[in-house]
């Protein structure tokens, strides 16, 4: 963990976006209607109503008037980015649009501190419910959204603060009634701006101390994303677990896939030539260069066993069997190719076998560990398929035969004995020149 950290500095961390995350849907849609469900129904409805005997107790009631209908236009602006961003974050008019929810939650954001600070002006600060509102805008948004929309709250409140005080500070006499307990005009003006600078202190080491603490969730959670589970999950399940979508708790499902086994041979003979460091190296090499190939081709890496790897197409990626065959092989094709063209110190070769059939796929193991594997009479297969298979060939099953066609120039193999398979088991392989 502090390996991964090290580039980050304390005041990056405090201030700035480390490892910035993009907020779940679920949260733009959890969001726009906790405003139209609380916000509506306890705050802003009820304050339409008694905005207007506020505005007749003001003594400057003209002026009063005008501040209401541009808090009201604002309104209509907040409850219109509101509903843009349910409905779009939602599935009530199609597939969910979220670049459209998150651009209308970008708009709210701005206008629920604009609005907010309306109210406040209007019937005098007296109380602290507003400048409450925005530091709760402030956290929460930043605590549940990206940096940016934070952000916007912190600026919008400084820069619209900073245009009352500026207004005020033209018109001394508002000071009266717009700053409680006041003398005189300048010193109203003056007392405003300390309160302004006051506030505007307070909610940046408010912005400081949740976006120092989410910083330090996000490096936390990609760490655990980008160096732990994608080491030992597919890209699929890995986005599922980033997302808080991934669920292992579901049964394991049948399903028609192809898996791929392949095995070095000469690793023996290498053992014994370059010992346990140079064979870390090249079994680490080995398995960046299969790893780079599955992603390429649609795969998904099952596992590294020595030098051994298996190789699952068709989940949790879906994908026609026709696909499946047509990948896996040319993934095999360009293996047997990789393993002969690169330098590992000692001659090597690469063996492959090939099965389509059903299986069962899923997460298998216990509470305390489990695997994200498949099993099934195909599975064993391919496993036996790769035993018997000769070094620089590529062995594939009947079914996996008849799905690539005339793609490739198969030749027929046969009758094999196979162990947990059975006897005259019959194959179809194809050398890569």
């Amino acid at each position: 963990m502090k390996q991964y950290t090290k580039d980050y500095s304390v005041w990056q961390q405090i201030l700035w976006v480390c490892d910035e995350r993009e907020a779940p849907d679920s949260t733009y849609r959890y969001l726009a209607f906790l405003h139209l469900v609380l916000g509506y129904s306890i705050i802003i409805v009820p304050t339409f109503l008694v905005m207007d005997r506020w505005v007749g107790l003001s003594p400057y009631p003209e002026l009063a008037q005008e501040l209401l209908f541009i808090w009201k236009i604002a309104h209509v602006g907040l409850l219109a980015s509101v509903v843009t961003a349910a409905v779009a974050s939602t599935q009530l008019l199609g597939a969910p649009r979220m670049s459209l929810a998150r651009m209308a939650t970008y708009v709210y954001v701005i206008l629920d501190v604009v609005t907010t600070l309306l109210f406040a002006l209007i019937q005098g600060y007296d109380e602290a419910m507003p400048q409450f509102l925005i530091f709760l805008f402030t956290v929460m948004f930043r605590a549940l959204l990206p940096y940016r929309y934070a952000f916007a709250c912190c600026l919008a409140t400084v820069l619209t603060m900073f245009i009352f005080w500026s207004w005020l500070y033209t018109i001394p006499d508002l000071a009266m009634y717009f700053i409680p307990h006041a003398d005189t005009g300048s010193l109203n003006a003056l007392t405003y701006f300390f309160g302004l600078a006051t506030i505007a202190f307070i909610m940046l080491v408010l912005f400081c101390a949740v976006n120092y603490l989410v910083n330090q969730r996000n490096i936390l959670e990609n760490y655990l994303t980008n160096q732990v589970l994608a080491r030992y999950l597919p890209p699929r399940l890995v986005a599922q677990a980033s997302s808080g979508n991934l669920d292992f708790e579901h049964d394991p499902e049948s399903r028609v896939l192809t898996v791929l086994f392949a095995d070095l041979v000469g690793f023996t003979k290498m053992s014994t030539e370059l010992g346990s460091v140079g064979v870390a190296k090249v079994i680490n090499q080995f398995s960046t260069e299969v790893s780079e190939l599955a992603h390429y081709h649609g795969g998904t890496v099952d596992k590294f066993i020595g030098d051994c790897v298996m190789v699952v197409f068709g989940a949790p990626d879906s994908m026609t069997t026709q696909a499946q065959a047509y990948r896996c092989t040319e993934m095999a094709e360009q293996m047997v190719e990789m393993v002969r063209t690169i330098d590992w110190g000692v001659p090597l070769s690469i063996r492959v076998g090939i099965s389509t059939g059903e299986m069962v796929v899923g997460h298998f193991g216990s509470a305390v560990r489990s695997d994200y594997t498949v099993i099934g009479p195909a599975v064993n297969l391919a496993a036996r398929l790769e035993t018997v298979c000769p070094p620089g060939c590529v062995l594939v099953s009947e079914h996996t035969a008849e799905l690539l066609g005339d793609s490739r120039a198969l030749k027929k193999i046969g009758p094999l004995s196979l162990k947990g398979v059975g006897d005259d088991i019959y194959a179809w392989s194809f050398k890569v020149l």
